[in-house]
């Protein structure tokens, strides 16, 4: 067999010998990704694409472990674990999608973090750690230069097969797009072509000095980019930074909330062109010297500002996902510079590999990047509550909150009531003030707010009902007037939803619907209410005319609060609703 696929293909063959379990799981995720495109299998479940996911991570770290079986064959036991048993470890963890221990989506970019030091691990010294790094610089290069060259690739046959098709099917009648589109096509991008990137992969004793010393072409040019392009524009970068701390020491104002994002993207941009320099032939230019001379130097007052900047945040808002991948990156980035400004630790190796190292840290356990935020979160919330003023004695409040109290703990309801997990620790907070919420409820931030008295400003004492009316299982409505659905929609308190060719905007009492004509109406949906029995929605229509069509809303279910009091009016917080017409609405034209 072996003698037939060299005669064969002996680029494939000598491939497969280095990356079996790599290229195995590409075959395997490709087969599962066609059968599913073809409703093959996995009709109402996510089980098989996310097996397909988790097997074309698993390849990558099976390509990682090859690599470094390659590098270090005298490391047996390591090579098992990182070249067999991690790859499946992968796969595994990728059919875990709960946050609460493991975000496993991060897995492809750790993996590929992995990836870009797997062949060389060995630390080393003196000349050897720098024959090391030149070794990491050189086949990274020539990787990511095949996969550019790969995709591009895939690209044109992409091109090539669509015309192909077109012209079978207008020429001869041939109905052949099926064929095309849902085989050929999925099986060149997602296995023939990464085969082909791994092909390109050179093996490490192929290095050569003057791969270092005297580059190729695409190296020159990729130096040039980095020596007339990215240095002067992070010098120039660095000067905007250090005036605006001088800004900041002068007018005595804190940084703007931007400002971590613009500083970990400079530091970002900032490595990248570290790397991009490395070769040899660059540090003797003028620019190029400069640029290695201060480069981490001009990144000390810039991460001052961000912790600062980031700082100011967190404490003002809690932690969020966003507010974690800041944290990640600003960790990160002051390792960097403590590392290359030390001298003795400078290693090109650790500008990818302390980012995976990062990244992984925060995506097992529960401090991860989801699951953190929400702990922090509800902190924020328990402590809001602890210092609000309860103005009865009763369990539950009704409380008086301090402006900034209030802040806190709108936010964080805000945060808590768009995650599964947050929900939950949410409704433990809450039920400990005697406030029991099912998880349509907590999905509401306005519901929750309501029930903490926040809905209705600091300090007043308005307590409020939240209703929630639910159209009954198995009710009929006749639209066979109306016989042609529109889809359906959800509104919350004003927030544009769109249906057909309708716009509509959900405001306290009333239902405002536009058509792309500039016809208007507006629905009354207190009158409507009224028609209701208690909690069900004994009449769920809601019937009117526009531009010359009649339509018909059906309410699947509707989310009320009502300040206690006669003389205050309900409001509707949200709804869900289907939308049918007699007729077919013709587009506006101009």
């Amino acid at each position: 067999m072996w003698k037939w696929l060299a005669d064969l293909s002996p680029d494939f063959s000598t491939t497969l010998r280095r990356f079996p379990l790599a290229i195995c799981m590409a075959a395997l995720g490709t087969l599962i990704a066609i059968a599913f495109i073809n409703d093959w299998i996995g009709e109402g479940t996510d089980f098989w694409p996310e097996l397909a996911f988790g097997l074309f991570t698993g390849a990558i770290f099976a390509t990682a472990g090859s690599l470094f079986a390659q590098s270090r064959p005298d490391a047996k036991i390591s090579i098992v674990v990182l070249a067999y048993i991690l790859p499946l470890v992968a796969v595994a963890l990728l059919q875990v999608w709960s946050t609460r221990y493991v975000i496993s989506p991060l897995l492809p970019v750790i993996g590929l973090f992995w990836l870009s030091v797997s062949p060389v691990t060995r630390w080393g010294s003196g000349e050897e750690r720098a024959d090391i790094q030149n070794r990491f610089w050189w086949i990274n290069h020539r990787a990511i230069t095949t996969a550019i060259v790969a995709g591009v690739a895939f690209g044109l046959i992409s091109l090539g097969l669509v015309a192909i098709e077109r012209a079978m099917a207008v020429l001869f009648g041939l109905k052949v797009g099926e064929l095309f589109y849902q085989y050929l096509l999925p099986f060149t991008g997602l296995f023939l072509t990464p085969v082909y990137w791994l092909s390109t992969i050179p093996k490490l004793d192929e290095y050569t000095e003057r791969d270092i010393t005297e580059p190729d072409f695409l190296s020159q040019a990729i130096g040039f980019l980095g020596q007339f392009i990215l240095a002067p524009f992070l010098f120039v970068y660095a000067l905007i930074l250090l005036a605006y701390a001088v800004q900041i020491v002068v007018t005595f104002s804190l940084p703007e909330g931007m400002l971590g994002w613009m500083v970990l993207g400079f530091t970002i941009v900032g490595a990248a062109t570290w790397l991009v320099l490395h070769p040899k032939f660059m540090h003797e230019r003028l620019i190029v010297k400069q640029f290695r001379r201060w480069w981490f130097w001009l990144t000390i007052i810039p991460l001052l500002l961000y912790v600062i900047g980031v700082s100011v945040r967190i404490d003002a808002y809690g932690l969020t996902e966003l507010r974690m991948g800041l944290v990640a990156g600003g960790i990160w980035a002051g390792l960097l510079t403590l590392f290359f400004l030390t001298k003795r630790y400078a290693d090109i190796r650790l500008i990818p590999g302390l980012a995976g190292a990062i990244i992984l840290a925060l995506s097992v356990g529960p401090w991860n990047f989801v699951n953190l935020p929400l702990l922090h979160q509800n902190m924020r919330l328990e402590a809001a509550i602890h210092n609000a003023t309860q103005i009865t004695q009763s369990t539950g409040g009704p409380y008086e909150w301090s402006e900034e109290g209030g802040k806190a703990a709108a936010g964080a309801i805000d945060y808590l009531s768009g995650y599964e997990d947050g929900r939950v620790l949410m409704a433990d907070t809450l039920s400990r003030q005697g406030i029991i919420l099912d998880d349509d409820q907590l999905q509401n931030p306005r519901v929750v707010q309501a029930e903490l008295v926040l809905e209705s400003g600091r300090g007043e004492d308005i307590p409020t009902r939240w209703v929630r009316m639910v159209r009954p299982a198995g009710q009929a409505v006749d639209v066979s007037r109306t016989p042609f659905s529109l889809g359906s929609l959800d509104l919350v308190q004003g927030v544009a939803g769109e249906a057909g060719v309708l716009e509509f905007v959900l405001a306290g009492q009333v239902l405002s619907v536009r058509d792309g004509a500039g016809n208007e109406t507006v629905l009354d949906l207190l009158a409507w209410k009224d028609e209701q029995a208690g909690e069900v929605l004994a009449q769920p229509v809601l019937g009117f005319a526009l531009g010359g069509a009649s339509y018909v809303l059906i309410v699947e279910h509707g989310n009320f609060l009502l300040p206690e009091g006669e003389t205050v009016q309900w409001e509707v917080t949200d709804m869900r609703a289907s939308l049918f017409s007699d007729k077919r609405p013709e587009p506006a034209t101009e």
